[in-house]
């Protein structure tokens, strides 16, 4: 018997129009249900990932594992970071002193003492927040890595400023100086221990703090007001026309800043940071040639002069573009 050829076995179904129509039809069928169905997951999978939970949801859950085990100290101290983000500071003083009663371990100690001072703090109880962070501070400050722990720095600026509230300015001092220590480039730090230092007399290390803070700011408006009265009690006018300058800088009064800068230099040529206010203030006006000259000015009376020599060299790059 003749063997059937492959057109012989299959012709049949390329036999007719019709059937080859539905094929083409069900190829296209099964294609665009292929394309829809990638289409699909890449869209679920590019604009419905899972959401993150909202605080909302976080701090129920928070509040009902400390219902369902209200001996754990972790679920406790999980809920009073849930309170506190939330901003519910009498709410987290309830729960740490719960967590009193839980016999703490040493570090456990710890971080009631700095949660419940932060609480008081936030409250505006300055005197209620002293002990705690004190206590905190005193448990840590000797430690051998203290500059990289943040907790510390923070303990250490809330303390002090507490003190500064509270009108201690003695005992505000050492913990300022600690966190200055441990933060050199804390600008807020070194403006309130140097609101410390002027409380106190010391206007010149007042003064010193505010000029360090400023190098970090250049538009700390609180800064140069309380260095302006330091100079004021040292009776030197033409520092106070400098930190006048820079008030006026700050708050972008930038003709004023030139008139009072431009007259502290005439009184005292040989003092940076005027050069600096210059270069500053003619770099907001868009007189970028001035700025550079006051930049290097700066430069030339102190080598080491940061926010100059930045200066200098943003504007170089500036006039080179």
């Amino acid at each position: 018997m003749k063997k059937k050829s492959f057109l012989d076995k299959f012709g049949g179904l390329f036999s007719s129009t019709a059937q080859l129509q539905r094929i083409v039809i069900l190829s296209g069928v099964v294609l665009v249900l292929l394309a829809g169905t990638f289409g699909a997951y890449y869209y679920y999978d590019r604009f419905f990932q899972p959401q993150e939970k909202s605080a909302e949801v976080l701090l129920a859950e928070a509040e009902k594992a400390v219902l369902e085990d209200p001996a754990s100290f972790d679920k406790r101290m999980t809920l009073v970071d849930r309170y506190m983000q939330s901003s519910r500071w009498d709410d987290s003083l309830n729960q740490l002193a719960q967590a009193q009663f839980s016999n703490p371990t040493e570090i456990q100690q710890q971080t009631i003492w700095l949660d419940t001072g932060v609480s008081y703090y936030m409250l505006e109880k300055y005197s209620d927040a002293v002990d705690p962070l004190k206590q905190f501070v005193d448990a840590r400050k000797d430690e051998e890595m203290a500059s990289l722990d943040k907790q510390l720095k923070s303990a250490a600026y809330f303390l002090g400023d507490s003190l500064l509230k509270l009108e201690r300015y003695e005992d505000a001092i050492v913990p300022l100086e600690q966190c200055v220590t441990w933060s050199k480039t804390d600008s807020d730090a070194l403006y309130k221990l140097g609101f410390a230092y002027s409380k106190i007399g010391e206007d010149q290390r007042a003064i010193d703090m505010y000029v360090f803070a400023t190098d970090f700011v250049p538009d700390f408006t609180e800064a140069y007001l309380a260095m302006a009265d330091s100079f004021g009690r040292l009776n030197m006018p033409e520092m106070v026309d400098y930190s006048n300058g820079m008030v006026s800088y700050s708050m972008k009064e930038y003709d004023q800043a030139l008139e009072l800068l431009h007259r502290s230099e005439a009184a005292k040529k040989d003092y940076a940071g005027t050069y600096v206010g210059l270069g500053f203030t003619y770099e907001a006006l868009g007189e970028y040639e001035n700025a550079l000259a006051a930049y290097k000015k700066a430069i030339e009376l102190n080598p080491a002069n940061f926010s100059a020599i930045n200066g200098a060299q943003r504007i170089e790059l500036m006039l080179q573009n």
